[in-house]
Formats: structure tokens, C-alpha cells, sequence
């Protein structure tokens, strides 16, 4: 009878600290799957960006942020917040779009793409950060 009440005590034990420990890794686990599938969306938007040969006659408009974030909001999905910048090698010249609730994201992923164009001997470098507000 004894040994059937110590086995029951650690059973019990054992289930108390299996629904413990699931409790605080799985939402950490949740925010680490988040992040990565945040940062493979950013480095498809920023090499769709890039290898779609629109970057050069985007950075000719009159208003380049303009036209960066209507093609953009055109690629991310739509519950994400973004923010793209776009920096001329050749003059340092940067350009920033960014939607306005980006600084209100509690989780964000950058990726940075280097976009060349030997036609008219231009390199940019587009950085495309996504972000989503997590919580409550």
C-alpha cells in the first residue's frame, strides 16, 4: 500500500512538472517559429524586389518612398507591418518606407539583399524588415 501511494506521488509530481514546463517553452516555441517564418517572408520580399529589375526605374520617380511602398504592401501579406529601405551604392543616397504601426510590432525580422544592375551600372542594397504585433 505504501509503495502504491509513493508512486502515485511522483506521478502526480511528474505530471505537474510536464504541464509546467510545456506551459512556458511552448509559447517560446510559438515566438521562435514566428520569427523565422517572419524572416523567410522578408528575404522573399526583399529578393523579389530585387530580381524583378522594377528597383531602377522605381529609384528614378520623383518620390521613390512612394512607389517602394505601394509595391510592397502589394508583396507582404497582410497582416504584417513592414519597413524597406533601399541604399544607393554609388551616392549613400537612402530611401525609407515604412508602414505606420511598424514601430508598435513586438516581433521583427530583417533581411538584407544587395541588388546590382549593370545596365546602367547602378547597386543598391535593399534591407526589408517585417513585423507583427504578438500578445495581447
Amino acid at each position: 500500500m505504501r509503495t502504491l501511494e509513493l508512486t502515485l506521488i511522483v506521478v502526480i509530481l511528474v505530471l505537474l512538472y510536464a504541464s509546467i514546463t510545456l506551459r512556458t517553452v511552448t509559447p517560446k516555441l510559438s515566438l521562435q517559429n514566428d520569427y523565422f517564418l517572419l524572416k523567410e517572408e522578408a528575404y522573399s520580399v526583399a529578393r523579389v524586389l530585387a530580381d524583378s529589375r522594377m528597383l531602377t526605374y522605381l529609384m528614378t520617380e520623383p518620390r521613390p518612398e512612394d512607389a517602394l511602398k505601394v509595391v510592397v504592401t502589394a508583396l507582404v501579406p497582410p497582416s504584417r507591418e513592414f519597413r524597406v529601405k533601399v541604399v544607393d551604392a554609388a551616392t549613400g543616397a537612402e530611401f525609407v518606407a515604412e508602414t505606420p504601426h511598424f514601430r508598435d510590432c513586438t516581433l521583427a525580422a530583417t533581411a538584407a539583399v544587395v541588388y546590382s544592375d549593370s545596365v546602367h551600372c547602378k547597386m543598391y542594397l535593399v534591407e526589408v524588415s517585417l513585423g507583427k504585433v504578438t500578445g495581447g
